[in-house]
């Protein structure tokens, strides 16, 4: 069934009894996955799905994935179990401030995931950039409220930050002046099926923020 879309209702699927461990299942979802596409099987014998993450976050995908071999036939279910294969990323806002954007720079968004490995072959660096009130004017905010959540939620390939130039700038406004302000994001971990909330707070030093997991 190379391709196929299976629903709850595709209940006339069978195959012959398998007297030996070689059915094999390799299950993602949604089907109609945006920038994702399954193909063949490396050298050991799993297929890989390359994968890039929409540009705009309120159309990116979450991708689940599942996988299964043994002896069965079409008697038996397939206990299939699903788990989460990117990382959701958020961030709130630590202190009281009108806020104009929030940018997420230099973040790779393209990758191949091995069915039982896990990511390979990171690439392709992207921003996220998102802007508040009307026309970028700036929207309050109070102090641990979210910035990006539900629909805005970064939805990205898991992976360490190599680059130098990761970094997320918050711009606010404070006394109808632009403040924007900087920290890196080099060398922070990204983990398959996790949620990471980040606290931006703004310190004595107007130029640094630090982060909360």
């Amino acid at each position: 069934f190379d391709g196929d879309e299976l629903t709850a209702a595709s209940n006339n699927v069978r195959w012959n009894t398998l007297n030996e461990d070689s059915a094999k299942f390799y299950v993602y979802a949604p089907y109609n996955l945006t920038g994702g596409r399954l193909y063949g099987e490396e050298q050991g014998g799993s297929p890989q799905l390359t994968f890039t993450v929409n540009d705009i976050p309120t159309e990116q995908n979450d991708l689940i994935v599942a996988s299964w071999k043994g002896k069965t036939d079409y008697k038996q279910s397939i206990p299939l179990t699903f788990e989460h294969a990117l990382t959701a990323v958020r961030f709130k806002v630590g202190f009281d401030c009108t806020v104009k954007s929030l940018e997420v720079i230099d973040i790779c968004n393209s990758g191949t995931y091995t069915f039982g490995k896990g990511w390979s072959n990171i690439t392709s660096p992207k921003d996220y950039t998102f802007s508040f009130g009307e026309n970028g004017s700036g929207q309050s905010f109070k102090a641990n409220a979210f910035l990006t959540d539900g629909e805005n939620t970064l939805m990205m390939i898991p992976q360490t930050l190599l680059s130098a130039d990761a970094k997320v700038v918050l711009t606010y406004i404070e006394d109808g002046t632009e403040k924007p302000i900087t920290s890196t994001l080099k060398d922070k971990v990204w983990q398959e099926g996790k949620m990471i909330t980040y606290t931006i707070h703004k310190t004595t030093a107007p130029t640094t923020i630090y982060f909360d997991l």
